[in-house]
């Protein structure tokens, strides 16, 4: 069967045939001037009529229609085509159905567009994950060497001064804040590693069903519970009955502890910190709020960033590695959790809705 389709549009529908065609139309004008003086004795209505001249013009618009619409305009429609292609525009549109080598040729520039287009896609989509992935790097390098300034500067410092003639109690308190640095710069690194992992793509969520109202309540009761250098109070609206959800409830540990120890580093003195879960239908709003001076609107967007400090002064005293909310951003965007941040009465609020 196949060899007979093969034999049928090559000899029956291939241009092969509509030259053969045009051929005969073009031999049959000849013919007719041949008998050109014959033609003139032909008289109708006794009427001597220039037959030939009649006829030869019929028969050139037949032949020159003919040409036209077999081979000038497909030949026309795959040039205006290549000519896209060539430039890069892959929105071709050939609409030749017919069964000869245009037809096919023009069917396999159709299939050539669609494949160069999806190819350069991926590519273009490659190209700026690793333009992408690049930038990361070098933002990674710049917040590495800019954190690790300090603790490594302390270090250098006190195992200078070790070096001197000291009493052994202060030998002693030296050695301790070298160690103290040292455990901070180790934690830096880790966190900033963890970030750059997430950031990257190359960490797989773990999915499980566990109650989020008692994680909360875990991390809460881990954080809140050291009330001795703060004088807050903490409130709580939790639904009575479990919310159970599926997500990684290691990496949303890290993120809510994040976030409910940002509260805690900032709350105000005789302040309030108010933790939240509204169930609304299917998703469930998780709110984080606490009693500080409001953050300018400028720079409550860039909070999410690595490193970023809205009131640097508040940040040295409360410490932190700068990439607490950073993460947490990360780990919710894994999730495809909305989330944000927005100055409210006295106070910041987190919200974090879960699907």
């Amino acid at each position: 069967m196949k060899l007979i389709e093969m034999i049928k549009q090559r000899y029956f529908y291939g241009i092969s045939v509509k030259l053969f065609v045009l051929a005969k139309v073009f031999i049959s004008i000849l013919l007719f001037f041949s008998l050109y003086p014959r033609l003139m004795e032909i008289k109708i209505l006794n009427t001597r009529i220039n037959l030939m001249a009649i006829l030869s013009i019929v028969f050139v618009v037949i032949l020159s229609y003919s040409y036209n619409r077999m081979l000038a305009l497909p030949l026309i429609k795959i040039n205006q085509a290549v000519a896209k292609l060539a430039n890069l525009d892959f929105n071709v549109n050939l609409n030749l159905t017919s069964d000869d080598e245009l037809g096919e040729l023009s069917r396999n520039l159709m299939v050539l567009s669609d494949k160069l287009s999806t190819t350069i896609a991926q590519v273009e989509a490659e190209l700026a994950k690793n333009i992408k992935l690049l930038a990361q790097q070098k933002d990674f390098t710049d917040d590495l060497s800019h954190e690790i300034k300090t603790p490594l500067s302390i270090i250098m410092a006190y195992t200078e001064a070790l070096t001197d003639n000291l009493n052994p109690e202060l030998q002693s308190q030296y050695l301790i804040t070298i160690n103290q640095e040292a455990q901070k710069l180790n934690g830096l690194l880790i966190e900033l590693l963890n970030l750059s992992a997430m950031e990257s793509g190359r960490v797989q969520l773990e999915y499980q069903e566990f109650d989020l109202i008692e994680l909360i309540e875990e991390i809460a009761g881990r954080i809140l519970i050291d009330t001795a250098n703060k004088d807050f109070t903490v409130q709580c609206d939790f639904p009575e009955k479990q919310l159970l959800i599926s997500a990684d409830r290691r990496k949303l540990t890290q993120a809510f502890t994040n976030l409910i120890l940002n509260s805690y580093q900032y709350v105000s003195d005789v302040g309030v910190i108010k933790l939240g879960v509204l169930q609304q239908a299917e998703l469930v709003e998780v709110n984080i709020y606490n009693t500080c001076p409001p953050i300018p609107e400028d720079r409550l967007k860039h909070i999410w960033q690595r490193f970023y400090r809205a009131d640097e002064s508040r940040a040295k005293k409360t410490g932190g590695s700068g990439l607490g909310l950073a993460t947490a951003a990360q780990i919710f965007d894994l999730h495809g959790y909305e989330y944000g941040a927005v100055n409210e009465e006295k106070g910041l609020r987190f919200y974090i809705i879960v699907k």
